[in-house]
């Protein structure tokens, strides 16, 4: 697994920070990313995302690097809260540097 990257790393806690409170800004997203993100499920997302609370950890987990059939760097962190409740969120980000996709899901790593 490659080295941790801050740089990669503070901008998907801002991320997830921003599905939170549904405070989406589309000139970061690339047009995979933008296009499901309507109004409806920003809000669907924002409200399910934020009755988990703040994060109290948010540790990379897995790193998949580009290759000949998928462009995209995917980091993986797992998500901690209170309650013993651990998620892991995918964060894409294609070779322009936009984010490709991001999701929360069941720890699977």
């Amino acid at each position: 697994m490659p080295s941790p990257n801050p740089a990669v790393d503070a901008r998907a806690r801002e991320w997830f920070h921003r599905l939170q409170t549904n405070r989406i800004d589309e000139s970061q997203l690339d047009e995979q990313a933008a296009t499901p993100l309507n109004s409806d499920v920003r809000l669907i997302i924002s409200t399910d995302w934020s009755a988990l609370g703040n994060p109290i950890s948010f540790d990379e987990v897995h790193v998949t690097a580009p290759t000949s059939t998928n462009p995209n760097w995917v980091y993986v962190y797992r998500v901690g809260f209170l309650n013993d409740v651990a998620l892991d969120f995918f964060f894409g980000i294609d070779p322009s540097g936009k984010i490709s996709g991001m999701r929360l899901a069941p720890e699977q790593y």
